[in-house]
């Protein structure tokens, strides 16, 4: 009897060990996994704050090569339109000096305007002035412009000329504004580039 009572008694103490030790496994393996999957989470958790710090400096980056881009295409285009407006100030103070100078020529008689004509029929030209016109051939005369009218037709073609080199003024900015646009362009899709490679390939 008491040897009967013995054995269950070591019997259930076995059964409490093993029920312990399974216990003690699971937990063991409970740690183990939280462990690995916490480790987990904090890896990745650093991964994306590493992509997300080189994303953050490479924006910052290319806003920067943005504004000094924008700023350098600023001070490139005053530069270039400062002196086109001075090249073309000097043309056309040039050109109204030279303009003042024939038409107070024309108007006071020193210089002279005639015009071909089948016949002259008008004003005479003078002896003096009738030889340098004799190459112009039998069927073809010369008919000298009264100073005043001379006058008045020598400035119509200094405005034709005067507009054609404001015009050529304005082409020359315009080409030079979108070269500078075309530069500010590709730096700035360059920096977009940049951008984009520094993104972390799967964000998720």
């Amino acid at each position: 009897m008491k040897t009967h009572t013995r054995q269950r008694g070591q019997a259930g103490v076995i059964d409490w060990l093993t029920v312990i030790a399974c216990a003690a496994l699971l937990g063991a393996l409970w740690c183990a996994y939280e462990w690995v999957y916490d480790k987990g989470y904090s890896d990745r958790d650093q991964i994306a704050q590493q992509d997300d710090a080189r994303r953050k400096t490479a924006e910052a980056t290319e806003a920067k090569r943005q504004g000094d881009a924008s700023r350098t295409t600023d001070t490139r285009l005053r530069d270039e339109n400062a002196t086109l407006t001075q090249e073309l100030k000097e043309s056309q103070d040039h050109a109204k000096k030279l303009e003042m100078e024939r038409d107070r020529a024309l108007r006071t008689g020193n210089q002279r305007l005639s015009i071909r004509t089948t016949s002259c029929q008008g004003a005479a030209i003078p002896a003096d002035r009738a030889a340098q016109h004799a190459s112009a051939g039998p069927q073809e005369a010369r008919a000298e412009l009264l100073a005043e009218d001379a006058a008045d037709i020598a400035a119509i073609a200094a405005d034709a000329e005067s507009a054609t080199r404001e015009l050529n003024s304005c082409i020359d900015q315009y080409n030079a504004a979108k070269r500078a646009l075309d530069d500010w362009k590709n730096t700035v899709w360059k920096g977009a580039q940049n951008v984009e490679a520094a993104k972390p390939a799967n964000p998720d």
